[in-house]
């Protein structure tokens, strides 16, 4: 258990970037489509492996709740961090895993979907959408953002998040970012971000408890 709580103990400044999360399989798996991954996953229960960088990662949690959206039985590998999945990804040890696009955007491997339900990636356009190939609810962009300490003063959370949107908009992070795997956001005040923050628990809240995963009360 944490010992800190998102929501008491500190306060929202601003988002600072995204990137989508990424469903990849071995280049040799016998399906180039999302509903082709469905399909053969059902046809071969309890049969295939997939990665993650460790239990209770972003990675684990979005297999499990693809399982349930897809009612498909894939048993989890957990590895200690997405390189050396990766590697057996590309080895063929396991056969699929989503992670976040800087991990596995340069892997010898196959890009099936994106989970984000909402937008296209900018680095990978050509990938599709999970949700295009009508599969909706899995989690949406991995994110990175900025939180102060709860006893932070209001003016100064304001001058940060100014400031952090000031660095954002340079030419120079514009730039970088993509070669990072991270994508741009619209930048948000704090109250902004903290809305943001508040639906994504909800998100992680109702997606832990209907996959039986667990959840702290």
């Amino acid at each position: 258990m944490l010992p800190y709580d998102v929501g008491r103990d500190f306060r929202p400044v601003t988002l600072l970037a995204a990137t989508g999360m990424l469903m990849v399989v071995n280049a040799q798996f016998p399906a180039t489509t999302l509903p082709e991954v469905i399909t053969h996953l059902k046809a071969h229960p309890g049969e295939y492996s997939y990665g993650s960088p460790g239990t209770g990662s972003t990675s684990h949690l979005s297999m499990e709740i693809f399982k349930q959206l897809a009612g498909v039985d894939v048993v989890h590998a957990p590895y200690k961090g997405s390189a050396p999945a990766l590697t057996d990804l590309i080895g063929g040890s396991i056969k699929l895993m989503i992670d976040a696009m800087p991990q596995v955007k340069a892997g010898r491997v196959r890009a099936i979907a994106i989970t984000s339900n909402d937008e296209p990636s900018t680095i990978m356009p050509e990938v599709p959408l999970a949700s295009a190939a009508g599969l909706k609810g899995l989690p949406g962009r991995a994110w990175y953002g900025m939180l102060a300490p709860k006893a932070t003063p209001t003016d100064i959370i304001d001058k940060i998040a100014a400031d952090v949107e000031s660095v954002l908009r340079s030419p120079e992070i514009a730039a970088k970012l993509p070669q990072l795997g991270l994508e741009p956001v619209k930048p948000m005040t704090p109250a902004e971000f903290g809305r943001f923050l508040d639906k994504e628990m909800a998100y992680w809240v109702d997606a832990t408890r209907r996959t039986g995963m667990y959840q702290v009360e």
